[in-house]
């Protein structure tokens, strides 16, 4: 590729028609856990343990269908139930067993698909095609048959607001006490379990008080648990099933992209809503990954050990920053005067073989060995031997010893001051916003006030103006900084 390559986001035309046809429908799932094994590294935590889950299965002939007790002609039966010990394998083997399908629970990320994840370690059969995002789980694949993805990661509500969002009807009303869900209590029936099983101290003050409400109105009823899971359980996954189904027909309706089929998230789906209906070719430029000018790629280092040899030996020596780099044949080396070759070898990207003793490790973002590119280093050298050059070649870890036993040369190259090239994403940094003290008693004559930040994102996105292409780099003979659109440093 031309080192002055420009690339540019492309538009998306095209459907992946061969990825859409080959998904046969949606699994929707929901766990329910019990807590009473007590973690053994944390006495203070209990272990989840699924103990029961129900599963929805469409594909496109019955995905409209909001009956899920209908069998399709396609896929059958619709509705899954599983329970006991038994319940995490029984729905990993479903998933096995559904090859094609993309199953999607709410919260997949940081709950559900923890422990898929978990078991198909534990049985030895890695997932395929994991995603994270730090220690959430944004996708997997069950051996290359079922792909996994959380509908939080596209509609960032809460399971109760998807009656309100979609106008939908809930199969059941009210609460469930999870903390209830032990092995004692699996074929309980009596009264309600006491508020204190259902949490209520993690939910909001207004949700607070309408759980009390409604948990005062159930004193006289009796509570059967494995009925009670099972509708609650089951109203769940059918509040997931038609709430995602709308947003999935509103979604190819209104733009042709499908987001669970083509998409991870709701952000990459608005992406790709962008790119198949507005982006036009070459207005969006992709920024080179060692920014502009590769020319000016050259290491701090190696740059002052050329300074430092012109000062010592008196001469001008042209490199990156002076002249830019001289190409003998196919290279660029460091640094060239009259008939002399300068190279700086750093010990990672040149494989040192002092500092890098194991010669099968590769170099980072590649997978050439330390042992290839020491090869090829140094059969470089000696290209620019038979052409009659001097070659004058340091290694990095050499250099810095000399800096050691050397205090004139420390000294010298401590005061040179050399700016690294302008990196557009350092742009991002910055915006404190964070409360630097938590804690303030106040004293006479002070008053605590409350300000609040609000976020000129928004509105810079609608009103500001945005580049288009790739920008015009000026190194020198700069006018009125004001009278320039771009970034400065």
């Amino acid at each position: 590729m031309p080192i002055d390559h420009q690339c540019f986001m492309q538009p998306i035309r095209q459907k992946n028609r061969e990825s859409e046809e080959s998904t046969q429908g949606f699994l929707f799932f929901d766990f329910e856990c019990r807590q009473e094994d007590v973690c053994s590294d944390d006495s203070q935590a209990f272990q989840h343990i699924p103990n029961f889950c129900v599963v929805h299965r469409v594909c496109d002939n019955c995905v409209m269908d909001n009956n899920i007790q209908n069998d399709c002609d396609s896929c059958g039966q619709r509705e899954f139930i599983f329970k006991g010990e038994e319940t995490l394998s029984s729905l990993c083997q479903f998933l096995l067993n559904n090859p094609n399908f993309i199953a999607i629970a709410h919260n997949m990320s940081g709950y559900d698909g923890q422990f898929i994840l978990q078991f198909l370690n534990n049985i030895g059969l890695p997932p395929q095609n994991v995603i994270m995002n730090g220690s959430k789980l944004m996708s997997l694949e069950l051996n290359k048959h079922c792909k996994v993805i959380d509908s939080y990661n596209f509609i960032p509500i809460p399971l109760s607001a998807f009656p309100k969002t979609f106008g939908l009807k809930e199969l059941k009303k009210g609460y469930f006490p999870y903390l209830f869900n032990t092995k004692e209590h699996e074929t309980y029936c009596g009264p309600y379990p006491s508020a204190s099983f259902y949490n209520p101290g993690k939910m909001t003050t207004e949700g607070r008080k309408l759980f009390l409400d409604w948990h005062n109105s159930q004193i006289d009823k009796v509570f059967h648990m494995e009925e009670e899971m099972t509708a609650y359980c089951r109203s769940d996954v059918d509040l997931l099933r038609q709430g995602c189904i709308q947003f999935r027909k509103l979604f190819i309706e209104e733009t042709t992209v499908d987001p669970f089929k083509e998409c991870l998230t709701i952000a990459s789906t608005c992406m790709r809503v962008f790119r198949r209906n507005f982006l036009k070719e070459r207005t969006i430029a992709i920024v080179p990954h060692q920014s502009y000018n590769p020319r000016y790629k050259q290491s701090v280092k190696a740059l002052k050990w050329l300074r430092w040899i012109e000062q010592e030996e008196n001469i001008v020596i042209q490199h990156a920053r002076q002249g830019g780099e001289k190409q003998i044949d196919q290279y660029r080396v460091d640094g060239f005067h009259g008939n002399n070759v300068y190279e700086f070898y750093g010990c990672v990207w040149h494989g040192c073989p002092t500092c890098r003793p194991n010669r099968e490790a590769c170099v980072p973002g590649s997978d050439v060995t330390m042992e290839e590119t020491y090869h090829n280093t140094m059969f470089r050298a000696d290209h620019f031997r038979q052409k009659g050059f001097h070659v004058h070649e340091i290694w990095e870890c050499e250099y810095e010893k000399q800096l050691k036993s050397n205090p004139k040369m420390k000294e010298f190259t401590d005061a040179i001051e050399i700016r690294e090239p302008l990196q557009p994403r350092d742009a991002f940094f910055g915006g404190r916003t964070n409360a630097v003290k938590l804690h303030h008693v106040v004293g006479p004559g002070e008053k605590i006030r409350y300000i609040d930040v609000c976020s000129l994102y928004p509105w810079v996105c609608k009103y500001g103006e945005f580049p288009v292409g790739h920008p015009t780099i000026i190194t020198e003979n700069f006018g009125n900084v004001f009278d320039y659109n771009g970034l400065i440093q």
